[in-house]
């Protein structure tokens, strides 16, 4: 495969900076003379009370929930059906025929509305829906001749909202992707001060599907020009159109892309400035620092950002970093060692970017993996940059990194601990088994004696139904699982990540280390850590302090000085795999000193 890096979304369009300013938005609104319009009023106040309560519900509703509303429109329709907004109701009614897929018998609903409304709201919204049911037909070229007369000219905030997302969704279909711009520009000037953030969302999810170089073509329109001298809704545009091309320039590593950006709209960048800046100057380029640990933070849900802030801590405490704990006492005894951090922002396609910039940041080893998903990231990131990585989980069930490789496992793999403590209880005689999994995934088939496998989410589902006589608690939500249980008939398993949960008599548990740690029997080895603490160190915890001291020893072999010459970078990662490879430390999740020149941390998981 090529290593070539891709070919710049830029090179081919700047020529087009010479053209027209933004303002061309306006040449999108129809014009001529038409009917005057009528406002549809009821003349019963109960009717006009009804049809306000639905529509604001219906601006606020999605697909779903606007189908949803099919019953309370027909009622309406019925009940009033002399008033003036029946043909309205009759109109939302063609709408949710259409979504509900019946092309056919919305467009005859909506052409026989337009024959019988005045000029106005519910004439203007059949006639759209004629063009969403071409739109959706495969013909968005027609629905934009049917819908385009119809741009700023409709005077109801909802039927406005539906028609400019609508011919949106056309000129997108139709490939018009300046004109798409154009109409997204109105969209956005048109939207009440409420529908403001929800326009600029779906927005900028429409921007997503366009080809980067038409993003250009637009942002470039208007260069040269003032940003505080351009219309409010022309600012915006440009604001959105920037930050989802560098998007494009960070998934793709586009240097000059990035460049560009900053040089004609890096105000307009938000919190992705920064990393557009990195790119733009090469900061993105590898180097290594002396004694520079990298962690990888996952903000991606509430159980990873927990898993972060223990790990964080245990590595802290591992590389003797200031905080009450440093001193002679400390394992760590003051390593000296640098800690760098970077967050996936929430997203699992912003890894990469994360593991990149500690690559940059002049990381020799990188912590990361707190859940599979992340541990996948990282491996492939590992061995694509030969970068030593110490995973906290493994990729998958019964994936191990091979020999000689950058990747190396020191986490369990929680799925082979639930199957241990599965098959305990099987041979107790408490069966069925029933186990609580940290993801139910990786279990595969279930095994003879084991009924269900749930996740978190359903730890607190009643358990009679299943008729377990034990129930294996694999992941954080013991509590949970214990309380739905309610029967002392039950025999539990606990895993690794018990932490202070109280398991009724006669539950197992599973032992690796010095964990589960008993708070009244505590173990020498986190005595320093008691001293700092109110309560003895969490699974995750231990798994940051073994993950730093071992990479402590790694980054100790380096030289002082940092380098980004890209041969020495390469050399230094190596010498950081093979001296993390023969590390030896007092370990806190398993009796094994270190890799003993291997990849994976041996680690004897007991049943008790």
């Amino acid at each position: 495969m090529s290593q070539h890096p891709p070919r710049s979304f830029l090179a081919p369009f700047v020529r087009s900076a010479g053209l027209a300013a933004l303002g061309l938005v306006a040449a999108c609104s129809g014009s001529g003379q038409g009917p005057k319009p009528v406002a549809s009023l009821a003349v019963t106040a109960a009717a006009q009370t009804e049809l306000q309560a639905i529509l604001a519900d219906w601006a606020r509703s999605s697909r779903t929930e606007r189908i949803a509303m099919k019953p309370r429109i027909t009622a309406y329709a019925t009940t009033f059906s002399a008033e003036p907004p029946a043909l309205t109701a009759q109109a939302l009614l063609a709408w949710v025929t259409m979504e509900e897929g019946f092309f056919a018998q919305a467009e005859a609903q909506a052409n026989a509305v337009q024959v019988r409304a005045a000029a106005g709201t519910t004439s203007d919204l059949a006639r759209t829906i004629q063009g969403a049911v071409l739109r959706r037909r495969g013909e968005p070229e027609e629905a934009l001749r049917v819908l385009s007369p119809l741009v700023s000219k409709l005077i109801d905030g909802w039927a406005r909202a539906l028609l400019n997302e609508e011919i949106v969704q056309s000129a997108l279909a139709a490939k018009q992707w300046q004109r798409a711009l154009q109409l997204m520009a109105v969209w956005l000037r048109e939207a009440s001060p409420d529908e403001r953030d929800g326009a600029r969302g779906r927005i900028a999810q429409n921007l997503a599907l366009m080809p980067a170089s038409e993003l250009l073509v637009m942002l470039d329109r208007a260069r040269g020009i003032e940003i505080a001298l351009l219309a409010e809704e022309e600012r915006e545009m440009r604001k959105l159109v920037a930050q989802q091309l560098a998007t494009f320039a960070r998934d793709k590593r586009d240097v000059e892309l990035a460049q560009h950006l900053l040089a004609s709209s890096g105000p307009l960048l938000g919190d992705q400035g920064d990393a557009i800046a990195r790119l733009a100057t090469g900061v993105t380029k590898a180097r290594v620092e002396a004694r520079t640990v990298g962690l990888l933070l996952s903000l991606r849900t509430d159980e990873t950002r927990r898993r972060g802030a223990a790990v964080t801590e245990g590595i802290a405490f591992g590389l003797g970093l200031p905080g009450p704990w440093t001193g002679a006492a400390t394992p760590a005894g003051g390593s000296a060692a640098r800690l760098v951090s970077r967050d996936d922002r929430g997203a699992a396609e912003r890894i990469d970017d994360a593991l990149a910039a500690l690559s940059a940041d002049g990381a020799a080893i990188v912590i990361a993996g707190v859940d599979s998903e992340e541990a996948a990231a990282a491996s492939r990131f590992a061995e694509q940059n030969q970068l030593p990585v110490l995973l906290l989980r493994p990729a998958g069930k019964g994936e191990m990194p091979r020999a000689g490789r950058f990747t190396f496992l020191l986490g369990d793999d929680p799925a082979a601990v639930e199957d241990a403590l599965a098959e305990a209880l099987i041979a107790r005689g408490a069966t069925p088994v029933a186990i609580v999994a940290e993801d139910p995934r990786r279990h595969g088939a279930m095994p003879p004696g084991v009924t269900a496998v749930r996740a978190c989410s359903e730890a607190s589902s009643p358990w009679k139904p299943l008729g377990a006589g034990g129930i294996v608690l694999g992941a954080a939500c013991a509590r949970e699982a214990i309380a739905a249980a309610g029967s002392t008939r039950i025999v539990f398993g606990a895993g690794l990540e018990l932490g202070d949960t109280v398991l009724p008599t006669g539950s197992l548990i599973a032992e690796a280390g010095i964990f589960p740690i008993d708070p009244a029997h505590l173990s020498p080895a986190v005595a320093p850590w008691m001293k700092a603490h109110a309560g003895p160190p969490s699974w995750w915890a231990g798994l940051g302090h073994d993950a730093a001291v071992l990479a402590r020893a790694g980054v100790q072999a380096l030289p002082e000085r940092g380098t980004e010459d890209p041969k020495e970078v390469s050399e230094r990662r190596a010498l950081a795999a093979q001296a993390l490879a023969a590390a030896q430390a007092d370990l806190w999740t398993t009796a094994a000193r270190g890799f003993g020149g291997a990849r994976v941390l041996p680690r004897s998981v007991v049943i008790r």
